[in-house]
């Protein structure tokens, strides 16, 4: 899974280089020889999704009986 430099658009990162490769952590390219770093989104992507399915399910909860023993019933019916 070799992955192209964006500077010189050469296959110089192999999948170890992927791994390792974070928004603090940089690789240099074989090529061209200038650091290459990960941009860091996916580190921001995850808790923008779980706060956005949490946000989400705001509006659910007027619907979640308050008694906490009806949501039992399901559980005993998988159960049996």
């Amino acid at each position: 899974m070799p992955r192209n430099c964006p500077h010189c658009d050469e296959e110089a990162f192999g999948w170890r280089d992927l791994i390792t490769l974070g928004p603090f952590a940089v690789a240099e390219c074989k090529t061209c020889h200038k650091f290459v770093r990960n941009s860091g989104w996916r580190q921001l992507m995850a808790p923008l999704v779980f706060i956005s399915i949490f946000l989400a399910t705001m509006p659910l909860w007027k619907f979640i009986p308050p008694e906490g023993s009806v949501l039992l019933i399901p559980v005993a019916v998988i159960v049996l």
